[in-house]
């Protein structure tokens, strides 16, 4: 059985659900079971990869203020991909009803419950979080070196024209 966590109090664990509020109204999303689990995982790390690939991109304040205003749609798709069993009540219904906040709120109780061990290895792990700041970085300089650099181009060497003598 999962250990209950601050987003996840006990009777959440025992019951297997999670507690979220979207538009005033409490619902009870089931957890998923493991095999469906790993599939959002995957889903998770695909989308949040994507969106943090295209950081590199971020060199003005409108690619900021981009990536914040479209961060509620990933997370809303994110959150519908978790309900399985529609009990949060559709994609449509929580745009129309839902608040950023809540979208933010229901799925930081969600990844808790897809990823149980991670406050437990950020807080039990003392050198984990090192670690993940250098292979973020490691992985950010193998983004950058692979995409092509204008900087520094080598000059060719002048050929006389064909046209000239």
């Amino acid at each position: 059985m999962m250990e209950p966590t601050p987003l996840r109090p006990p009777d959440e664990v025992a019951g297997g659900f999670l507690r979220v509020s979207l538009g005033g109204q409490a619902r009870s999303l089931p957890i998923l079971k493991i095999d469906h689990n790993r599939a959002w995982k995957e889903l998770f790390n695909v989308t949040v990869s994507e969106a943090l690939g295209g950081t590199r991109q971020l060199q003005t304040l409108d690619d900021v203020v981009n990536l914040l205003a479209t961060s509620t749609d990933t997370m809303l798709d994110l959150l519908v991909a978790y309900d399985e069993s529609g009990a949060l009540g559709g994609k449509e219904w929580m745009d129309r009803n839902a608040t950023d906040r809540d979208i933010y709120e229901a799925l930081k109780k969600v990844t808790d419950a897809a990823f149980p061990f991670g406050v437990d290895l950020i807080t039990r792990v003392p050198n984990f979080m090192g670690t993940l700041l250098e292979a973020v970085i490691r992985s950010s300089r193998s983004m950058s070196s692979s995409q092509p650099s204008t900087a520094g181009r080598q000059r060719r060497s002048k050929r006389p024209s064909p046209t000239s003598n």
